[in-house]
């Protein structure tokens, strides 16, 4: 095997089964260059921190220290929530367009494919797309995040974070309506 070719798989378990994810070839970054600016775009403004939105004051007295907190301006409070708002629809646009989700579920398949495999199919690519599930899918796509670390870097990170959380939302949703149908 060549040497600019790592084979060490990242584990990683999907519907309680441990999978193997490798990092993505060259190809399949080039791909994903349309899909990386709105994501790590949104992905920066859900995550930016709005500490510095509020006033502090720290006062030194004989007794202590006391300190205050000024809430945000209504206006800045106003944009910052109609900024979340813009980059969860453009998130969602982004993810949920069918280019795209071809795009990402080429992403699992050669994540999952040693490199000396053959080339991912569009029948591949379908295929998986038809027979996977949203959790599945969330739970892949962590895995690649996973086996890409270096490469994605913190952003990475905070996709799978926050995959992680629409995961779990999307679980306690099932859950609420098979208690409910149950019942």
């Amino acid at each position: 095997m060549s040497s600019y070719v790592s084979p060490t798989p990242t584990r990683h378990e999907v519907n309680g089964e441990e999978e193997e994810f490798y990092a993505l070839g060259v190809r399949m970054l080039f791909k994903l260059r349309n899909l990386a600016k709105p994501i790590a775009e949104s992905m920066a403004v859900l995550f930016e921190s709005h500490e510095s939105d509020r006033g502090a004051e720290f006062i030194q007295s004989d007794d202590g220290t006391r300190s205050t907190t000024q809430p945000v301006e209504p206006a800045l409070a106003a944009q910052r929530t109609r900024d979340r708002e813009k980059s969860v629809g453009r998130l969602i646009e982004t993810i949920c367009d069918e280019k795209n989700g071809e795009i990402l579920a080429e992403v699992v398949l050669d994540s999952k494919r040693e490199r000396d495999q053959k080339k991912i199919t569009k029948t591949q690519v379908e295929e998986f797309l038809d027979k996977t599930d949203v959790p599945t899918f969330v739970q892949n796509l962590i895995g690649v995040g996973k086996a890409n670390a270096e490469v994605f870097g913190p952003v990475g990170e905070r996709v799978a974070l926050a995959a992680q959380s629409v995961l779990a939302k999307v679980g306690e949703k099932t859950e609420s309506a098979t208690s409910e149908a149950g019942a």
